[in-house]
């Protein structure tokens, strides 16, 4: 390689650290720390681990001795006026703006979600969280009441976002279910073939 050819991978590769700095420090302040640019949302929890985070081939955001969450600095004049949020989005055939909204994530505000058309809220699961390995339903029912946001149901914000004409979609699912990743979660086997069962829940 010649030294002009070594310079360039060197621009190149200051360049891609950069930009996953700059990609960490945004998934920092989601508090999701585990980042794969190819992930349709790039930002994940990641389990709470490196560990965790490495085993799907993701960069782990360090919070300590490394980067930390962004605060916002005092503004040297008064901030303007609050405003009031725009009208709210509302689902139609041809426009659609989805939020993601894990449980064990903060609620979103309504400013936050007044953009927004669909939310999925993820995820209802079959199974109790155990560390060790997670207790299965073996009949596939859905734990319930499904928590929403915060870990916590959050009916009354579900009908807030419904009564804004937001349409409001479960996932089902999730790492704790099981995979291939994953190597001790099996619950997904009890839950094969039983689509309609669940859909019905």
């Amino acid at each position: 390689m010649t030294l002009k050819a070594f310079g360039l991978v060197l621009l190149l590769a200051a360049s891609a650290s950069g930009q996953t700095a700059a990609q960490c420090q945004r998934c920092i302040d989601m508090g999701a720390p585990c980042f794969k640019p190819e992930w349709a949302e790039p930002c994940y929890a990641g389990g709470g681990s490196a560990s965790t985070c490495a085993a799907n081939g993701a960069t782990w955001c360090p919070t300590r001795g490394g980067m930390a969450p962004t605060t916002p600095t005092t503004p040297s004049q008064p901030a303007p006026p609050a405003t009031q949020p725009g009208p709210s989005a509302q689902a139609s055939d041809d426009n659609r703006m989805v939020a993601f909204v894990g449980n064990w994530q903060t609620c979103p505000t309504d400013a936050q979600m007044s953009s927004y058309t669909h939310v999925l809220v993820s995820f209802a699961v079959t199974y109790t969280y155990n560390p060790t390995k997670n207790t299965c339903n073996q009949q596939c029912v859905i734990s319930t009441p499904v928590p929403v946001c915060e870990n916590a149901p959050q009916p009354a914000l579900v009908q807030k976002w419904r009564a804004a004409g937001k349409k409001v979609i479960l996932s089902f699912g999730g790492a704790g279910m099981g995979g291939h990743w994953d190597g001790k979660n099996d619950c997904w086997e009890y839950c094969y073939g039983k689509e309609d069962f669940v859909i019905q829940q």
